[in-house]
């Protein structure tokens, strides 16, 4: 009988990875991005693509491979401050109906993530509407600084990670 309680006690033991819940990869690159913030983004900068001379901004391109079709990343950086951000953007316009229930189980996930962030006592958390009816959640650190933004409307859904200098 202790053996076969000791068997049990090992296999629950090895098995327990098996049933530990995964985040979702969208969380995990969420999670990456988030971590690298205070590197300027390196381990994600990609090539410059393309320059805004009007407001100074230089567009990179993001080495992280989009987790949908429907999905842009890109790193924005002023050239005033050299501050970047990291822009995910989904555009959700034109989503056939089984395209939108997938565009919606992402965003659920990321609104799931924001809610642990939150509740972990590290970051607060502000939700307010624009004039275009766009829905943001924002986030910030326990010091005040804004690490992050969630932005939904009808067309999009844009999370923007705020980066700190990058050279």
């Amino acid at each position: 009988m202790k053996k076969f309680v000791l068997f049990l006690l090992v296999m629950l033991t090895l098995a327990t990875p098996i049933f530990a819940q995964e985040p979702a990869p969208v969380i995990k690159e969420l999670r990456n991005i988030i971590a690298d913030a205070g590197t300027g983004f390196q381990s994600f900068l990609g090539d410059a693509d393309g320059r805004n001379e009007a407001n100074g901004t230089t567009f990179y391109k993001s080495k992280i491979e989009p987790q949908a079709s429907i999905s842009q990343g890109f790193i924005l950086e002023k050239e005033a401050t050299k501050h970047r951000t990291f822009v995910l953007r989904y555009n959700v316009k034109d989503l056939d109906a089984m395209m939108l229930k997938i565009m919606l189980i992402m965003a659920q996930k990321y609104v799931d993530e924001i809610n642990v962030m939150v509740k972990s006592g590290s970051y607060t958390g502000r939700d307010y509407e624009k004039a275009d009816g766009t829905t943001v959640t924002e986030i910030r650190d326990l010091k005040g600084t804004q690490i992050m933004d969630y932005q939904s409307s009808k067309d999009q859904q844009i999370i923007l990670v705020y980066g700190t200098n990058g050279h």
